[in-house]
């Protein structure tokens, strides 16, 4: 196979989707109380726990939307192995780059924040001031780390026989699927990088099997249609049987969101049927879409910065509460996704074509 250079605009498009799934994801956590920030007033009165079992129709389906955002982070690393599968080097000015520019706009985040009167606690400044390093966006955080040893793992594969390479793919997704009923990454940082590290890891060594021996699977586009039904299929069964347990069995009542990880191979099944798919199609090219996907990263980051979601998002869900009441919640994060996509959109474009263009210049300076 020979390397990729050229953007697909099919790959763009669908990366597109994908962060647009992401924000549906975090935004659908504003109006639950699982977002811990969320003004004590307003709990009771306009959010619920998406953690626990519920007979209300429009609760469960808010509750689909987490895997949205498995889904969308699926369709990134997917994307990440399709084109570094046949790289043996990677670039230190990229890693580089990534760092600068999460701590710039972390530093943004600071003065803004602190422009609109907010006391910054002591903790949390210092989480925003070493943004990756305390892996606020810890999407961010993995695939650097990822990205700096991802061609030892390509020498690794290339020393292991195709029936060999089968077999680890198989055992090794197995195990990850099932782990996900046993682990909470959630009680520290670094075990949320730790684990969603080996799981993509893990992915990689799935899917690089696929792009080296079964490109016939990859481009047929009937058999990508059967993964993503059965991947879809399989994320509402599952909640469905999750949901009507946990109402009949307390001890599982609030534990709606178990399988809620980048380690859900329902999730993994939709988001692979979606880039295939993607793949299969004659490849295009569209100036205006390779550029929206280019600015993935920054919107990203953005939208997600640790004090943005810690004390601005949750404003805005309160806001949104006073204007439309109790209730209503799909119609919030349609909203509110909308408003928070275009206006990281716009801030991520003016970023990359002002200082992101004097960091990519600084980052480079690694390389001479």
């Amino acid at each position: 196979m020979e390397e990729r250079k050229l953007r697909n605009s099919n790959i763009e498009l669908l990366k597109i989707i994908a962060i647009l799934l992401i924000i549906i994801a975090h935004i659908s956590d504003m109006f639950s109380s699982y977002h811990k920030v969320v003004d004590e007033r307003f709990l009771n009165m306009f959010f619920f726990d998406k953690a626990f079992a519920t007979t209300n129709a429009e609760y469960f389906i808010v509750n689909m939307f987490c895997y949205f955002g498995r889904i969308g982070n699926t369709i990134f690393f997917l994307a990440t192995v399709y084109f570094l599968i046949n790289r043996n080097k990677n670039r230190l000015s990229k890693i580089v780059n990534m760092i600068l520019d999460c701590w710039i706009i972390s530093l943004g985040f600071i003065g803004i924040t602190i422009l609109l009167g907010v006391t910054i606690p002591k903790n949390d400044f210092i989480y925003s001031l070493f943004p990756t390093f305390f892996a606020n966006n810890y999407y961010v955080t993995v695939y650097i780390i990822f990205y700096a040893i991802f061609p030892l793992i390509n020498k690794g594969i290339e020393k292991i026989s195709q029936k060999n390479h089968l077999i680890l793919s198989i055992v090794l997704m197995i195990v990850m699927s099932t782990a996900i009923l046993f682990i909470n990454s959630e009680e520290s940082r670094l075990l949320l990088v730790l684990i969603n590290l080996i799981t993509f890891i893990i992915i990689y060594i799935f899917y690089s099997y696929l792009l080296k021996y079964k490109m016939d699977f990859i481009n047929s586009k009937k058999k990508n249609i059967i993964i993503l039904t059965i991947g879809i299929a399989g994320l509402i069964i599952q909640q469905l049987i999750l949901n009507y347990v946990g109402l009949k069995v307390e001890t599982i009542n609030d534990k709606m969101l178990i399988l809620n990880g980048n380690q859900n191979i329902f999730a993994i099944l939709v988001g692979m049927g979606l880039f295939n798919i993607a793949v299969s199609k004659t490849e295009w090219n569209n100036t205006f879409i390779n550029k929206v996907a280019s600015l993935s990263l920054f919107i990203y980051v953005i939208h997600d910065n640790f004090l943005f979601r810690k004390y601005l998002r949750p404003w805005s869900a309160r806001l949104l509460c006073d204007i439309f009441g109790e209730g209503l919640y799909i119609r919030k994060i349609i909203i509110t996704t909308i408003v928070i996509a275009i206006a990281s959109m716009v801030t991520a474009f003016v970023y990359k074509n002002t200082i992101g263009k004097l960091t990519k210049k600084v980052a480079s300076l690694v390389e001479k």
